[in-house]
């Protein structure tokens, strides 16, 4: 049952990376559509690890306003589906059918419809980030988010606190997988981290980013396959690992860059 599990889990998390690189690697040539712009590239780490904790208290704050929360999560999906949707369709179309989704997703308790549009958000959300942080600063990134991790669910604990709140509010960022008994849960920015840290590889690195790719997947599948089952477990370390250990393989290779 573990194997099927982390198997669907690593699955899903691939279609993430897949179609995110692809809404990436789109925008290298093109514009952001509706005027967007990317984080200036000087205070794009800094504006990136602060955004997680006011994102943090955010939820905290509002976690007894439900209607305000939900609204403010409806605007966040809306927005960042749009931009992955332009890469295949005009900005008319792309919107109407993000919002379409957005109102789904918030009205309707289907696993499915949920965990397709998670599928759909994350590669709009990196668009707006990647093209403002070189490898170095991203690498960093992971690390500061993986000792974050680590404190949060290990130590705190405010991690599984604050999920319970998106749960009970259906503001829930992250993928959920059907298990004998309840869901494994694989949290947003389990997703978004690592498709923008292989955004930034892809760039300098072209079809290389298949290494670090693989080797998170890996991670991925080894962390649910052998972890207990109701225990709850930092997954970013697991994740950077697998992706470090891809991207050295890549320095090894000397794979050549675009």
């Amino acid at each position: 049952m573990k194997g099927r599990v982390a198997l669907l889990a690593c699955l899903v998390f691939l279609s993430v990376q897949v179609f995110g690189l692809y809404v990436a690697n789109f925008y290298q040539n093109v514009e952001l559509p509706y005027g967007l712009e990317p984080l200036p590239k000087k205070s794009a780490l800094g504006f990136l690890v602060s955004g997680v904790i006011l994102f943090t208290l955010l939820f905290f704050s509002l976690r007894r306003f439900k209607v305000l929360l939900r609204l403010w999560f409806f605007i966040a999906i809306f927005s960042v589906m749009s931009v992955s949707l332009r890469a295949f369709v005009d900005e008319l179309s792309s919107a109407f059918v993000a919002f379409w989704l957005a109102v789904m997703r918030i009205k309707e308790d289907d696993l499915f419809l949920h965990d397709l549009t998670e599928v759909l958000l994350y590669g709009g959300l990196v668009s707006l980030l990647y093209p403002s942080f070189s490898v170095l600063h991203v690498i960093i990134l992971l690390l500061v988010i993986s000792v974050y991790d680590i404190v949060s669910v290990l130590f705190t604990k405010h991690m599984m606190k604050l999920a319970k709140i998106q749960l009970k509010t259906k503001t829930f960022a992250g993928i959920f997988v059907p298990r004998s008994r309840g869901f494994a849960i694989l949290g947003g920015g389990d997703l978004a981290f690592p498709l923008l840290f292989l955004s930034v590889v892809m760039r300098e690195y072209g079809y290389g980013v298949v290494l670090p790719l693989a080797f998170s997947t890996l991670s991925l599948f080894l962390l649910i396959r052998l972890g207990k089952e109701k225990k709850a477990y930092p997954a970013m370390p697991f994740l950077t690992s697998g992706l470090l250990l891809g991207f050295l393989l890549l320095q090894l290779f000397q794979y050549p860059p675009l």
